[in-house]
């Protein structure tokens, strides 16, 4: 068991039967499915943009359709279509 801040996640990535947290030093796998961890997140400062994956909102950087990037890694997260709708709104996008 670890304990692990949500503001030390940067994004949620599922991988089939695991979920990997990922944060800015650590890899953290569970077997969990995306459900779970995604109903334990905050909604002000988490949100899920790909069905594979959940990101912080703070940490992204840029938007290049269909991708997100985010802070000091520059990860390429993919923003699934049925997200980007709601991606927009809690991101005040015109």
């Amino acid at each position: 068991m670890v304990k692990l801040r949500t503001s030390d996640t940067y994004y949620i990535e599922a991988l089939k039967d695991y979920v990997v947290i990922n944060t800015p030093n650590t890899r953290y796998t569970i077997h969990r499915t995306m459900k779970d961890p995604g109903a334990k997140l905050p909604e002000s400062d988490f949100m899920r943009v790909h069905r594979s994956f959940i990101v912080r909102i703070d940490k992204i950087t840029a938007i290049e359709q269909p991708n997100l990037i985010l802070e000091n890694d520059k990860k390429i997260i993919p923003n699934g279509g049925s997200y980007k709708d709601e991606l927009a709104k809690r991101l005040n996008l015109v």
